[in-house]
């Protein structure tokens, strides 16, 4: 994610992210029905895919550049980059939280979700605790950390073996453990890892497919649209039946993914409708505060529920009870709060933060 905040030239995938985004943002105000939750749960595995693409892509390996000097130059302000806003978004959702449920809401799985480690303990009190969603960086830390490693000594077939691996595991053993099992599965750092490799391998076939004729041949919006008509298709297929569990099968989804990113990256310059819209400003503006406005899901609900709706009730002699019932359309009205405050943490703290570790790292 913080890579793509980095380098925007290819404008459909930053304005993919956005759409999305907003997408994960209902899913934890109010919209928790398939509909809603199946392609988020695709936007995850895309995300991962795209920062393995694009961290090949714009870190090339270099077998003179000693490991130490990766970590300190690449790593270190990016990974300080993802807990400062992380710790500043747990902070929001900390102080409502206790405020309204005193400090008995403080536990274990706190420490650990300060960390970022929550994603490695099989407890949904840990994993989805607090500001639930940070379980995603918990994930994206490992992808950062190994970066390195498995670019300087994991080859292009040990990296399929391990996406091979995971691909297994989820085919086997998913189909053995219950709801909250194959949940787990989909939150394990572990597993997540392999969507990251994905998008490493697609930037060897991107170098090998690249020159192609293909490509100044193709029909883009033909392509574009037959991509948008398989999601919708895999969406309806997991929607309308009940064998297909995005949990069980995160799988069905790479295929999907790594062909988007491939086409959207061979297609840069010249793209097709789909891509024309993604590469709009307002959605690309989407793209462009997605960290902040992820990590904001969690605190925007509770402030809502904790603050606003108990403010405007008692102004309003219980003027919100109708939207209490039905929390999907007070959403709409508090998304526009939730974007503002999002450009706000990313002009003011996000930006200026990430040019001082960068500053601060650069010897």
């Amino acid at each position: 994610m913080e890579n793509l905040d980095r380098h925007t030239e290819v404008r459909p995938l930053t304005g993919l992210r956005g759409l999305a985004m907003v997408l994960i943002f209902f899913v934890h105000n109010g919209y928790g029905s398939d509909e809603v939750r199946l392609p988020c749960w695709f936007a995850i595995s895309l995300f991962f895919v795209m920062s393995g693409f694009f961290m090949e892509m714009y870190h090339p390996r270099d077998d003179r550049r000693p490991m130490k000097q990766t970590y300190k130059r690449l790593l270190l302000p990016a990974l300080l980059r993802l807990y400062a806003v992380h710790w500043l978004a747990l902070a929001i959702y900390l102080v409502f939280a206790i405020w309204h449920r005193g400090w008995g809401l403080v536990n274990l799985s706190l420490a650990a979700n300060v960390a970022l480690v929550q994603a490695y303990v099989p407890d949904v009190k840990f994993y989805f605790g607090y500001n639930g969603v940070s379980w995603f960086l918990s994930a994206f830390v490992l992808c950062y950390l190994l970066f390195p490693l498995l670019q300087k000594y994991f080859g292009l077939k040990a990296k399929i073996l391990l996406v091979s691996i995971t691909a297994l595991i989820y085919l086997v053993v998913s189909p053995l453990t219950d709801g909250w099992g194959r949940i787990y599965m989909y939150v394990c750092p572990l597993l997540r890892l392999s969507d990251f490799v994905l998008g490493m391998i697609l930037f060897h076939v991107y170098n090998k497919v690249k020159d192609s004729p293909f490509w100044r041949s193709a029909n883009v919006n033909l392509i574009e649209i037959t991509e948008v008509a398989v999601v919708v298709l895999l969406l309806v297929l997991g929607i309308c039946v009940w064998w297909i569990n995005i949990y069980a099968c995160v799988i069905i989804w790479w295929p999907v993914a790594t062909a988007i990113v491939l086409t959207t990256k061979c297609f840069s310059g010249r793209e097709g409708v789909v891509g024309r819209f993604l590469s709009l400003r307002p959605v690309n503006f989407l793209g462009r505060i997605s960290l902040e406005l992820f990590l904001l899901c969690g605190p925007v609900s509770i402030v809502v529920a904790y603050l606003v709706i108990p403010v405007v009730n008692k102004i309003g002699g219980g003027f919100m009870d109708d939207y209490l019932l039905n929390i999907r359309v007070l959403s709409w009205f508090y998304l526009p709060f939730a974007i503002a405050f999002s450009w706000f943490i990313r002009k003011y703290f996000t930006i200026p933060l990430t040019k001082h570790f960068r500053n601060l790292f650069r010897s």
